[in-house]
């Protein structure tokens, strides 16, 4: 961040002051994250570079993350149910 260029908030793209910038990763949707995984593999290795949030938008962001969180460990338990059930069928 130079402070010649104006800082805006990457969600609500309202311009920010150098007091009210909080650098935070990026939010990544389920749905970005499962096409990752197929599309390009080695991204999910990959550090993504912090990106500006309003005050704001960082409590948002919050419960949007958890919100992803919980989608995952959600398809992640139905995944896990399925290949027990298989496994306990065909033994």
């Amino acid at each position: 961040m130079s402070a010649e260029s104006p800082v805006v908030c990457t969600r609500c793209q309202r311009q920010l002051t150098p007091d009210d910038v909080r650098m935070a990763q990026p939010l990544i949707t389920f749905k970005e994250l499962v096409q990752a995984a197929f599309k390009t593999p080695s991204l999910l290795s990959a550090t993504l570079p912090d990106v500006p949030y309003c005050p704001e938008c960082r409590v948002i962001i919050a419960k949007q993350r958890q919100t992803e969180q919980l989608k995952f460990l959600g398809v992640a338990i139905a995944i896990l149910a399925i290949l027990i059930v298989i496994v306990l069928f065909v033994l």
